[in-house]
């Protein structure tokens, strides 16, 4: 629903830029389509069966997000720095049917032996999805009226054990933080956003939905590097920071100018 009403509001504006690629709102949209129709093809994830996703905020971690949404899965978001061991650990406790993964974060899952999850690669499977499916089976591609049931973080907890912090699928879920972030901070007025937290933060999620829905162009990049952000928001102008006291602390003590 988030991606449909954006790309029917604002098809032509930039929806999300990274160091490397820019995509408008009609590509965001489309490229989701076409990845959930890989991903259907492939028989890959159905309404209801159990996804986790691990890894750094990227265009791919974002169109498998939606994907797997529009498909009605539950989606469970990982920490992107967690190894083979403890992703095992939870693969066998929460019984997932397909776990995607990053490529630079989490290069080591090629190798892992659980047979009872599919384990993929993020931008292994976009890829595929772009190169294998053409774009006029997109138009012919029929969503049964699924809905995504959940969405759930696994936050790390001060013991090192993964808890799950889930959230219904429900646009009131987002409604007070996008009131206020719509009345006291005035977040329409401004056109660029760039969001540092990791998307696998519940924070960090909830940011990138409001931010497409107002239609904004939002940032992101792999990782937080203090001097790459800097950089990025001196060279794009950028209006509006969502980020975390430390991140902010680390980029007044590197580089204040680039912020005024």
């Amino acid at each position: 629903a988030i991606l449909h009403t954006a790309y029917k509001l604002y098809p032509d504006k930039t929806a999300i830029t990274t160091e490397h690629a820019t995509f408008t709102y009609r590509e965001l949209f489309l490229y989701t389509r076409q990845l959930a129709c890989w991903l259907t093809q492939h028989n890959l994830i159905a309404q209801k069966q159990k996804v986790a996703i691990t890894g750094e905020n990227s265009p791919a971690l974002i169109f498998t997000i939606f994907a797997s949404a529009l498909l009605g899965a539950d989606i469970y978001l990982l920490y992107a720095q967690m190894t083979t061991t403890p992703l095992n650990a939870i693969t066998d406790k929460f019984k997932f049917h397909v776990l995607f993964y990053d490529d630079q974060s989490n290069s080591e899952l090629q190798t892992s032996t659980n047979r009872d999850c599919n384990i993929l690669s993020l931008a292994q499977c976009f890829d595929s999805a772009r190169k294998q499916i053409n774009p006029d089976k997109i138009k012919s591609f029929k969503i049964k009226g699924y809905s995504f049931n959940k969405l759930v973080v696994l936050t790390s907890g001060s013991t090192g054990t993964p808890t799950a912090a889930g959230r219904k699928a429900s646009v009131n879920n987002y409604l007070q933080v996008f009131l206020a972030l719509f009345k006291q901070l005035k977040l329409y007025t401004y056109d660029s956003l760039y969001l540092a937290p990791p998307l696998y933060h519940g924070f960090g999620i909830a940011t990138l939905c409001i931010s497409l829905l107002l239609g904004k162009q939002t940032f992101i990049s792999s990782g937080f590097d203090t001097i790459r952000a800097c950089r990025l928001i001196s060279r794009h102008k950028i209006q509006v920071m969502t980020l975390v006291p430390l991140m902010i602390q680390r980029m007044i003590e590197q580089d204040v100018d680039s912020l005024s």
